[in-house]
Order: C-alpha cells, then structure tokens, then sequence
C-alpha cells in the first residue's frame, strides 16, 4: 500500500540494504553503487558476509539484478532481480526472484548444504525483506 517510486527509494539503492533486518552493515567495495560492475559486502547481523556485485540496474524500470560471488550461505550460483511496479492508485508490487543451487555440488549434498537448507535459507531472507519493505513503506 505505497506507490512504487517511493518504494524504489527505499529499496533500489545497491549500496544501502539497511531495509533488510538480516543485514547490520552494506559497504560498496568497489565501483558506483548505481553502475554495473559495483561489488557490495553485506555484513549479516550475526556478523556474516555476503559479497554481491550489481549486474544491472534500471531506475527509470524500478529493477535491479545482482549475484552473490561469495556467502556464507548455502547457495552457489545465485543471481537474482529485485523489482517494483506500480499497482494503481498508490499501491505497487514488489517481486524479488532468484535462481542459485545448493552450495555442495554432491548428490545427495551434505546435511546445512543440500536442497532443503538453501531454499530454506532463500526463502527466509526473502520472506523477511519483503515483510520489511511493506512494514517500512507503508
């Protein structure tokens, strides 16, 4: 229940993620927060660490697309998109989408490593942003 750019404005900037309550710290490492090629560290708040780096990001489109290149969680492989449309009259949608594999390549994989441990990890991280975003947005 927000209109999208006011969304976008909470959301579309890769180098502040403070909208996620996962995330305790964003640090750009190298490049323009706004640019292709830009790498993030996300810092978890158990004090873990995500690096990211911005393949795309459209502002006039409301979307950004960017793939983990190094975490602690139990994915490999992952590249996703984060993007807000407008819904009418002061509303927007949110879609957040990813595609990754479980982090160990080994059929079955290790128990914290297989299939059920990174869609579960996935799945928490989005669930809880995007609660956040609305909880924030509105």
């Amino acid at each position: 229940n927000a209109p999208a750019d006011k969304v976008w404005a909470k959301i579309g900037n890769f180098g502040d993620m403070s909208w996620h309550p996962a995330i305790a710290k964003t640090a750009i490492t190298s490049g323009k927060a706004d640019e292709a090629g830009a790498t993030r560290v996300l810092t978890t708040q158990d004090g873990g660490a995500i690096n990211e780096v911005l393949i795309n990001q459209d502002a006039a489109g409301m979307s950004l697309k960017y793939e983990i290149t190094e975490s602690v969680l139990p994915v490999r492989e992952y590249g996703a998109t984060l993007k807000v449309e407008s819904a009418g009259e002061g509303k927007s949608i949110v879609t957040w989408r990813a595609m990754f594999k479980r982090k160990d390549p080994a059929n079955p994989g290790a128990k914290g490593q297989d299939d059920a441990a990174a869609k579960e990890a996935i799945s928490g991280i989005f669930r809880s942003g995007l609660e956040n975003i609305k909880k924030i947005s509105e």
